[in-house]
């Protein structure tokens, strides 16, 4: 038993320190972002709130050139919090930031990815490998955003 007790512990630091060795993304702001050559802001943020909707996500708050979204967090997600923070009576959640800013000929997006604690406490995501893949994510919806601005 003692056996498992110490695997385990090596298994869980060797999956925490690989999620905090990643590397940050390469944009301006080090979070996911991207340039869209479309002066249509409210096109572009309406194809990003369908994705997003369509991914489970709800929105908590929205103004003109921002939305902030929140979902449940994934199974894997929930289990590394309960094992390192303990599970305080809720799961986590995503937590999805969008601004948009109107540059004239272009809108420029950028998010904050943060994952919510049950005790509300926030914890950047904006680093690691769902940074990378929101990334990529994002250079979709941009190219989408591309080819239906008129």
């Amino acid at each position: 038993m003692r056996r498992v007790n110490v695997l385990f512990v090596i298994l869980l630091a060797f999956v925490l320190s690989y999620g905090c060795a990643q590397k940050r993304l390469n944009t301006q702001s080090g979070r996911p972002e991207v340039v869209v050559d479309c002066g249509d802001v409210q096109l572009v943020k309406n194809i990003f709130h369908n994705r997003m909707l369509n991914e489970g996500y709800n929105v908590v708050a929205e103004n003109n050139l921002s939305v902030e979204y929140e979902r449940e967090a994934s199974v894997a997600v929930d289990f590394l919090f309960a094992i390192s923070f303990g599970n305080k009576g809720g799961k986590p959640k995503d937590e999805v930031i969008f601004n948009f800013m109107d540059m004239k000929k272009n809108v420029k997006v950028v998010a904050n990815l943060r994952t919510i604690r049950s005790d509300g406490n926030r914890i950047n995501a904006n680093d690691g490998k769902s940074a990378f893949k929101f990334q990529e994510e994002m250079e979709r919806l941009k190219t989408e955003a591309e080819n239906n601005c008129f």
